[in-house]
Protein backbone atom coordinates (compact mmCIF):
# COMPACT_ATOMS: atom_id res chain seq x y z
CA UNK A 1 0.00 0.00 0.00
CA UNK A 2 1.36 3.39 -0.98
CA UNK A 3 -0.07 5.50 1.83
CA UNK A 4 -0.88 4.91 5.47
CA UNK A 5 -4.44 4.44 6.68
CA UNK A 6 -4.54 7.73 8.64
CA UNK A 7 -3.47 9.74 5.61
CA UNK A 8 -5.84 7.76 3.39
CA UNK A 9 -8.88 8.80 5.43
CA UNK A 10 -7.84 12.46 5.27
CA UNK A 11 -7.30 12.29 1.51
CA UNK A 12 -10.62 10.50 1.03
CA UNK A 13 -12.37 13.33 2.90
CA UNK A 14 -10.56 15.86 0.70
CA UNK A 15 -11.58 14.03 -2.49
CA UNK A 16 -15.22 13.92 -1.35
CA UNK A 17 -15.14 17.67 -0.70
CA UNK A 18 -13.82 18.26 -4.23
CA UNK A 19 -16.64 16.08 -5.57
CA UNK A 20 -19.22 18.08 -3.60
CA UNK A 21 -17.73 21.29 -4.95
CA UNK A 22 -17.99 19.99 -8.51
CA UNK A 23 -21.62 18.95 -7.95
CA UNK A 24 -22.49 22.40 -6.58
CA UNK A 25 -20.90 24.13 -9.58
CA UNK A 26 -22.37 21.71 -12.09
CA UNK A 27 -25.79 23.30 -11.63
CA UNK A 28 -24.71 26.95 -11.66
CA UNK A 29 -21.91 27.10 -14.25
CA UNK A 30 -20.95 25.40 -17.50
CA UNK A 31 -20.34 21.67 -16.89
CA UNK A 32 -16.80 21.98 -18.22
CA UNK A 33 -15.89 24.31 -15.34
CA UNK A 34 -17.07 21.84 -12.71
CA UNK A 35 -15.18 19.01 -14.44
CA UNK A 36 -12.01 21.11 -14.45
CA UNK A 37 -12.49 21.88 -10.73
CA UNK A 38 -12.92 18.19 -9.96
CA UNK A 39 -9.88 17.12 -11.99
CA UNK A 40 -7.64 19.80 -10.43
CA UNK A 41 -8.77 18.87 -6.92
CA UNK A 42 -8.29 15.17 -7.46
CA UNK A 43 -4.87 15.82 -9.02
CA UNK A 44 -3.82 17.66 -5.86
CA UNK A 45 -5.16 14.82 -3.71
CA UNK A 46 -3.36 12.23 -5.85
CA UNK A 47 -0.09 14.18 -5.64
CA UNK A 48 -0.22 13.98 -1.86
CA UNK A 49 -1.37 10.35 -1.88
CA UNK A 50 1.35 9.16 -4.24
CA UNK A 51 4.11 10.26 -1.88
CA UNK A 52 5.78 7.71 0.32
CA UNK A 53 5.43 9.31 3.76
CA UNK A 54 8.11 9.04 6.40
CA UNK A 55 7.55 6.76 9.34
CA UNK A 56 7.46 9.67 11.78
CA UNK A 57 4.45 11.20 9.99
CA UNK A 58 2.07 8.61 11.38
CA UNK A 59 -0.75 10.14 13.37
CA UNK A 60 -0.24 10.22 17.10
CA UNK A 61 -3.13 8.32 18.73
CA UNK A 62 -5.59 10.62 20.44
CA UNK A 63 -6.80 10.14 23.97
CA UNK A 64 -10.52 9.96 24.65
CA UNK A 65 -10.85 13.59 25.90
CA UNK A 66 -9.05 14.90 22.79
CA UNK A 67 -11.34 12.92 20.52
CA UNK A 68 -14.43 14.27 22.27
CA UNK A 69 -13.02 17.81 22.09
CA UNK A 70 -12.31 17.52 18.34
CA UNK A 71 -15.79 16.10 17.73
CA UNK A 72 -17.40 18.95 19.68
CA UNK A 73 -15.30 21.49 17.76
CA UNK A 74 -16.47 20.04 14.43
CA UNK A 75 -20.11 19.99 15.58
CA UNK A 76 -19.80 23.60 16.74
CA UNK A 77 -18.21 24.65 13.42
CA UNK A 78 -20.90 22.94 11.33
CA UNK A 79 -23.64 24.45 13.52
CA UNK A 80 -22.09 27.92 13.21
CA UNK A 81 -21.83 27.47 9.44
CA UNK A 82 -25.48 26.46 9.15
CA UNK A 83 -26.54 29.47 11.21
CA UNK A 84 -24.44 31.85 9.07
CA UNK A 85 -25.69 30.63 5.66
CA UNK A 86 -28.51 33.16 5.45
CA UNK A 87 -26.21 36.01 6.49
CA UNK A 88 -23.67 35.10 3.80
CA UNK A 89 -26.46 34.96 1.22
CA UNK A 90 -27.54 38.47 2.30
CA UNK A 91 -24.01 39.81 1.87
CA UNK A 92 -23.49 38.09 -1.49
CA UNK A 93 -26.85 37.68 -3.27
CA UNK A 94 -25.38 35.69 -6.16
CA UNK A 95 -24.38 32.77 -3.89
CA UNK A 96 -26.78 29.82 -3.85
CA UNK A 97 -27.69 27.97 -0.68
CA UNK A 98 -25.52 24.97 -1.58
CA UNK A 99 -22.53 27.18 -2.35
CA UNK A 100 -22.96 29.12 0.90
CA UNK A 101 -23.20 25.92 2.93
CA UNK A 102 -20.13 24.37 1.27
CA UNK A 103 -18.22 27.65 1.64
CA UNK A 104 -18.82 28.09 5.34
CA UNK A 105 -18.44 24.45 6.32
CA UNK A 106 -15.19 24.11 4.33
CA UNK A 107 -13.73 27.32 5.74
CA UNK A 108 -14.54 26.33 9.32
CA UNK A 109 -13.31 22.76 8.82
CA UNK A 110 -10.10 24.04 7.23
CA UNK A 111 -9.43 26.32 10.18
CA UNK A 112 -10.05 23.50 12.65
CA UNK A 113 -7.88 20.99 10.75
CA UNK A 114 -5.05 23.52 10.45
CA UNK A 115 -5.31 24.57 14.09
CA UNK A 116 -5.25 21.03 15.49
CA UNK A 117 -2.74 19.53 13.08
CA UNK A 118 0.30 17.75 14.45
CA UNK A 119 2.20 17.10 11.22
CA UNK A 120 3.08 19.19 8.20
CA UNK A 121 0.86 17.29 5.78
CA UNK A 122 -2.16 17.88 8.02
CA UNK A 123 -1.46 21.62 7.82
CA UNK A 124 -1.49 21.42 4.02
CA UNK A 125 -4.70 19.36 4.01
CA UNK A 126 -6.29 21.95 6.30
CA UNK A 127 -5.19 24.72 3.94
CA UNK A 128 -6.61 22.81 0.96
CA UNK A 129 -9.96 22.40 2.74
CA UNK A 130 -9.95 26.12 3.57
CA UNK A 131 -9.13 26.86 -0.07
CA UNK A 132 -12.16 24.81 -1.17
CA UNK A 133 -14.36 27.15 0.86
CA UNK A 134 -12.69 30.29 -0.44
CA UNK A 135 -12.77 28.99 -4.01
CA UNK A 136 -16.45 28.10 -3.76
CA UNK A 137 -17.35 31.56 -2.49
CA UNK A 138 -15.18 33.37 -5.01
CA UNK A 139 -16.37 31.33 -7.98
CA UNK A 140 -20.01 31.72 -6.91
CA UNK A 141 -19.60 35.47 -7.14
CA UNK A 142 -17.62 35.58 -10.39
CA UNK A 143 -16.92 32.38 -12.34
CA UNK A 144 -14.02 32.50 -14.72
CA UNK A 145 -11.80 29.88 -16.30
CA UNK A 146 -8.74 32.01 -15.51
CA UNK A 147 -9.62 32.12 -11.80
CA UNK A 148 -10.21 28.36 -11.81
CA UNK A 149 -6.78 27.86 -13.37
CA UNK A 150 -5.01 30.19 -10.93
CA UNK A 151 -6.63 28.60 -7.90
CA UNK A 152 -5.85 25.18 -9.39
CA UNK A 153 -2.19 26.17 -9.60
CA UNK A 154 -2.30 27.16 -5.92
CA UNK A 155 -3.90 23.79 -5.05
CA UNK A 156 -1.28 21.84 -6.98
CA UNK A 157 1.50 23.95 -5.49
CA UNK A 158 0.29 23.19 -1.97
CA UNK A 159 0.02 19.49 -2.84
CA UNK A 160 3.59 19.39 -4.14
CA UNK A 161 4.83 21.20 -1.02
CA UNK A 162 3.05 18.59 1.10
CA UNK A 163 4.62 15.81 -0.96
CA UNK A 164 8.05 17.29 -0.49
CA UNK A 165 7.60 17.78 3.26
CA UNK A 166 6.34 14.24 3.68
CA UNK A 167 9.27 12.75 1.77
CA UNK A 168 12.18 14.67 3.34
CA UNK A 169 12.54 12.47 6.46
CA UNK A 170 12.33 9.38 4.26
CA UNK A 171 15.29 10.55 2.19
CA UNK A 172 17.27 11.29 5.34
CA UNK A 173 16.45 7.87 6.78
CA UNK A 174 17.47 6.22 3.48
CA UNK A 175 20.81 8.04 3.56
CA UNK A 176 21.45 7.00 7.15
CA UNK A 177 20.51 3.37 6.73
Amino acid sequence: MIIHRELLSQLLMLAILYLLQAIVFYFQSPPLFSIILLILGWMATAAIGATRPARNLLRIPLSRPETIFYLLAYIFAVTAAIVMISRLMEWFPSISTGSAALTLISIFQGIIITAYSKTSHEVIIGLLVFLIGFETMFLSIEISLLVIGLLGAVKLGLAFIASFWMEIPTRQEDNLG
